[in-house]
């Protein structure tokens, strides 16, 4: 149960998963976007409509939640077929029946075909499009076996679950507190304790691939000290391992990312200033040796090949994704394969035979299988199925299990009218795309809109659109399709939308004219960088970007003398945010907002809210709001920055246990709106996928 995930933050930070701009790193591929312009008559659904936009939320429920996809797709095909319901609804319906056919490796280019034919102005057409283009250039596809077969796991907890924690009959898994871990089925009846900690100690674990034993990662800032263990699924033989490495005092952080396949040893990821380090560790006695080391940012999901020769590994950077082999024995990497595309290294097939990649060759996001023999790719990556593959694990029977971001997205966007007392009746917004990524709201100067980013992750379409969406109708309009990973602001006294799109080391800034569309180049420059604010004269943009540390710092670009100016540096687990007329900054670091001057100065604390959260100053400047907890239940409070007690304003809404996620408040410009974004605690899907592996040339 990687609960805390620590070992993603370090090795993923291309990919940037905050509710502000600038905050905690994803596991995840670059995520790209979409935006959409709204159009404003109000439009009142008809009974039938009404029964039909039932059915559709029914037919999302079961494929979303139950993983029922058959059902699902009956059911978006009446619907598509129901003359009575909406065009948007067809259409969506239409879309999700394609995407719930490429889940289960059918062939969807028939649907597509029909969105685009008979739903050429909607934003679901130029989706289909994406798709049609995509699956049009693919023309190396892996030949599995006949009974290849995918299934959704239901998992036994609704806390945090990662693919390395099941092989699909087992599983290892927590308690949303963190202090108890369990191993037993996936119905979660036959279990037992393995261990209890004490509270705020665990960090993190690691299955081995038959589920026998878990290895147990305690990071120093919870214990005091960096500590290795293992144990027996039954709770039996408890043991810390003597890893010198891990009482090194440069140290920063490190994490457990593979079991060998008999047991013998563990891959530990090491991060200092300036390096990283992978470590062979012997579970029998914890001693190690190094087994590569290189700049921070270098190695991404390393993984034991079955036959233990090997450790396989992927990088990321100027515009190519490589793989890497290396010896265990001793040797120096060599560099086995390239892709000029976002790609992963996600595993090896049981038999040796194949590296498993999760890659966006094809523009879209699918799973490849990479023929290699002796640490050598023999030809080219092959296509197994398209979708979201956001991290995997082979079993031991040679079933891959693997995360995808859900259907719909894991993101959720509330709006009320915002009064002197408090809100008022919240209501969600229905947002384009299926968001493994946040959407990154922001208001429009007139708060009559929002502009955000989509993707469909969960189908895998990675491209996107930068959208609009007015607040009253629900109506939206594709205003730019981006390539990278966009980020935008709008806001007070601001005719014009700025985005920063990024696609691997190049950073473009540009405005978008949220009527026509038009797009005007601002800035180029040459590193990652994201778009974090404004100022409100446009003097001054502020950047997120990845320090020489390895690290996120926020800086202020001026635009008269293209002079950048570091304002702050914090860890991968805060999030900041500039407020909105640009005097301060927000930070949020654990269950505390702390704030200071933009300019300089220290940061304090101006509220404690009981969970992670985001708040949002009020249009005066005076007051903070933020989502708070009391007495156990959740609601909106606002705190005054001169101090005082909290006062609770209200409900707000709950979409579920808030443990690893992190909540985001945001104010309108005129003040009388507020929009709530949420995250679910447990975000993705697990799958797993059998038969996948084409079998072996019979010996001549």
């Amino acid at each position: 149960m990687n609960s805390s995930n620590f070992e993603k933050l370090t090795l993923t930070c291309y990919t940037l998963s905050a509710l502000s701009i600038i905050g905690a790193a994803s596991a995840a591929i670059i995520y790209f976007v979409m935006l959409i312009l709204a159009l404003t008559a109000v439009v009142t659904p008809l009974p039938a409509q009404t029964s039909a936009a039932m059915r559709y939320e029914a037919a999302v429920a079961k494929e979303q939640v139950d993983g029922d996809l058959k059902t699902a797709m009956d059911a978006y095909e009446k619907i598509a077929a129901d003359p009575a319901a909406g065009r948007d609804l067809r259409a969506r319906s239409l879309l999700r029946l394609a995407g719930c056919q490429e889940k289960i490796g059918q062939q969807a280019k028939t649907v597509y075909e029909r969105i685009v034919r008979e739903f050429g102005d909607r934003p679901e057409a130029a989706q289909a499009r994406n798709r049609l283009a995509a699956l049009g250039g693919q023309n190396t596809r892996a030949t599995a076996s006949a009974s290849m077969t995918l299934r959704r796991l239901v998992l036994p907890t609704s806390a945090p679950m990662a693919a390395s924690d099941t092989d699909g009959q087992r599983a290892y898994y927590g308690d949303a507190a963190r202090i108890t871990l369990s191993f037993g089925d996936l119905s979660g009846h036959a279990s037992n304790v393995v261990l209890k900690f004490k509270p705020g100690t665990f960090a993190s674990s690691l299955s081995s691939r038959d589920m026998s034993q878990v290895a147990i990662g305690y990071l120093k800032a919870s214990m005091g000290r960096n500590a290795l263990a293992v144990v027996r699924n039954d709770g039996s033989g408890y043991r810390e391992l003597p890893v010198q490495e891990l009482a090194d005092p440069s140290l920063q952080t490190w994490s457990v990312m593979d079991w060998s396949w008999d047991k013998r040893s563990l891959l530990v990821y090491t991060v200092r200033e300036q390096e990283i380090r992978l470590l062979i560790v012997s579970v029998a006695d914890g001693s190690s040796r190094v087994l590569m080391k290189g700049p921070k940012l270098y190695a991404i999901r390393p993984a034991f090949s079955p036959d233990g020769r090997f450790v396989a590994y992927s990088r990321y950077g100027s515009s190519i994704s490589e793989f890497f082999v290396v010896p265990t024995q001793g040797g120096e990497p060599r560099r086995a394969y390239q892709i000029p595309a976002l790609s992963n290294l996600v595993d090896w097939t049981a038999d040796g035979r194949y590296l498993i990649l999760s890659s966006q060759q094809s523009g879209s996001s699918g799973l490849y299988l990479l023929p290699v023999n002796g640490g050598q790719a023999t030809g080219e990556a092959m296509l197994v199925r398209y979708g979201s593959f956001v991290e995997g694990r082979t079993t031991a029977s040679g079933a891959l299990v693997y995360m995808a971001t859900p259907p719909g997205g894991s993101w959720r966007l509330f709006v009320a009218d915002l009064g002197v007392d408090g809100p008022g009746i919240w209501r969600r917004l229905s947002l384009s795309g299926g968001n493994g990524n946040s959407p990154y709201p922001t208001w429009s100067p007139d708060a009559s809109a929002i502009a955000y980013v989509a993707r469909n992750d969960d189908a895998g379409q990675n491209s996107g659109a930068l959208m609009v969406q007015d607040i009253s109708s629900g109506r939206e309009r594709q205003m730019y399709k981006g390539s990278g990973l966009i980020y935008c602001t709008w806001g007070a006294g601001h005719s014009r939308i700025v985005c920063s799109e990024f696609n691997v080391e190049k950073t473009e800034l540009f405005s978008i004219d949220p009527v026509s569309g038009a797009r005007e180049r601002l800035q180029s420059f040459s590193h990652i960088a994201w778009l974090a604010s404004r100022s409100q004269d446009d003097a001054a943009f502020y950047l997120g970007r990845i320090s020489a540390e390895g690290m996120p710092e926020l800086v202020r670009w001026d635009v008269a003398s293209q002079q950048e100016t570091i304002l702050a540096k914090i860890k991968f687990s805060d999030e900041l945010r500039p407020s909105q007329d640009g005097r301060w900054l927000l930070r949020t670091t654990g269950d505390q907002i702390l704030i200071r001057s933009m300019s300089s100065g220290d940061f304090r604390v101006a509220a404690t809210t009981g969970v992670p959260t985001l708040g949002d100053l009020t249009t005066d400047g005076k007051s903070l709001l933020y989502r708070g907890v009391e007495a156990g239940k959740p609601g909106l409070f606002r705190v005054s920055l001169e101090g005082g007690s909290p006062q609770r304003l209200g409900d707000i809404p709950e979409t579920g246990p808030c443990c690893s996620h992190v909540s985001s408040i945001s104010i309108s410009p005129d003040g009388k709106h507020v929009f709530a974004l949420d995250k679910d605690l447990n975000p993705s899907e697990l799958w797993i996928l059998e038969n996948f592996v084409p079998k072996a040339d019979k010996p001549k």
